[in-house]
């Protein structure tokens, strides 16, 4: 199965979606899209993780090291799973180290404040919505 990896900027924080299969072949790709992350100055992600379909070892150390490096920044991380993954980290018992949930708008309740407040889709509309209220 091809690899899809989907990366958007929301404002505050950054949607990075992947689906198929994420291996060793693969892991350059995955590695670009987080390091994009990690050079913009928000690094607050959603990782929908919901579809992968396989994930090996070295998809889960440049998760574990991308993590790292994100809260050492200030931002955080929110993985959305699916069957296969919530399986995968609760194996490897990774699933006490990233916070979890089971849609994009659960996990997006679990980001930090300011990063929900202005961190939507349309947040440079509330922001002047906001502005224009004062």
């Amino acid at each position: 199965m091809a690899l899809t990896i989907d990366l958007t900027d929301q404002d505050n924080y950054w949607t990075l979606r992947v689906d198929g299969e994420l291996a060793y072949d693969e892991a350059a790709r995955f590695r670009m899209a987080l390091d994009r992350i990690l050079s913009s100055p928000n690094c607050s992600v959603l990782l929908d993780l919901s579809c992968v379909a396989y994930m090996d070892s070295s998809a889960l150390g440049l998760l574990l090291s991308f993590n790292k490096k994100c809260t050492t920044q200030g931002g955080s991380v929110v993985l959305i799973t699916g069957p296969i993954t919530d399986r995968l980290l609760e194996l490897t018992r990774l699933s006490a180290v990233f916070p979890q949930a089971e849609s994009r708008e659960a996990a997006l309740l679990m980001l930090p404040e300011p990063v929900r407040e202005y961190g939507r889709s349309d947040g440079i509309a509330n922001r002047l919505a906001a502005m224009e209220a004062e």
